[in-house]
């Protein structure tokens, strides 16, 4: 083995002296060389340290750091995947709650302050109850009825009835339709249902038309609703908000 390597030194030193003379000559100037001949001196002069070096491996790295390196990459990449899902684990949380919070609130609005809020005073508002049905007018309506609407299969309309009256003396207007409210039902106490866009006369939110001195008109708001949440109606709370503000009012 001693043997061995010595034999690599000497050429090794043999090959380095050849490359020297390449480059100086025995007793000659250095001659005139292009750069594409010295990169290929330099290339060559290289290859033959490398060769004969046993300390040079040919890699940068061994094998063992590349494995290490990419181990802790992966780790890092696991990680952070895992704290994103943490992040949106805790918004989704977060925005859930704030759901729960915004709907757990004591009835801040009478139904006759309800009137006042809406801006048709002197004209009342009362609620009169709830239907829940198939379609609405049902057959036994008029069939001058000029809208109609049918709940989806596995659902149901529920119909909230009101009574806008005028007490006074006097022709009345009402415009909430002008006003552009947003109306909505939070069904019991945890479930926040948007009101169905109709073409009746008679939707309370987009409600426009004069009232006669002492006379009453009907007004409703449709929801539709699963077979299951019709079927166990506990509180409705209705939820009115607009450019002024925003209302809440316990209906049941």
């Amino acid at each position: 083995m001693k043997r061995n390597h010595r034999k690599k030194k000497i050429h090794m030193v043999i090959l380095m002296a050849g490359v020297m003379l390449m480059l100086t000559g025995c007793s000659d100037p250095m001659p005139d060389l292009s750069v594409e001949q010295s990169a290929k001196i330099a290339e060559y002069a290289a290859g033959v340290l490398t060769k004969y070096n046993k300390n040079y491996s040919g890699k940068i790295v061994n094998d063992e750091v590349i494995a290490e390196q990419l181990l802790r990459e992966k780790a890092f990449a696991e990680n952070t995947e895992k704290v994103r899902m943490e992040q949106a684990r805790n918004e989704a949380e977060e925005a859930k709650q704030g759901e729960k919070d915004s709907i757990r609130y004591k009835s801040d609005m009478s139904i006759g302050e309800l009137a006042q809020f809406l801006g048709i005073t002197p004209v009342t508002l009362s609620y009169d109850g709830y239907i829940v049905c198939d379609a609405y007018p049902d057959e036994t309506s008029p069939e001058e009825a000029v809208f109609a609407m049918t709940a989806t299969p596995g659902n149901k309309l529920c119909v909230l009835k009101f009574t806008l009256a005028n007490p006074g003396a006097q022709e009345e207007s009402v415009n909430i339709y002008d006003a552009r409210y947003r109306f909505a039902v939070i069904l019991n106490d945890n479930t926040i249902k948007q009101v169905q866009a109709t073409y009746a006369l008679e939707d309370l939110a987009i409600y426009k038309d004069s009232i006669p001195a002492g006379e009453t008109r009907e007004a409703i708001l449709v929801l539709e609703l699963a077979e299951e949440e019709a079927a166990d109606i506990d509180t409705l709370v209705l939820s009115v908000s607009g450019s002024e503000g925003s209302a809440r009012t316990a209906l049941q």
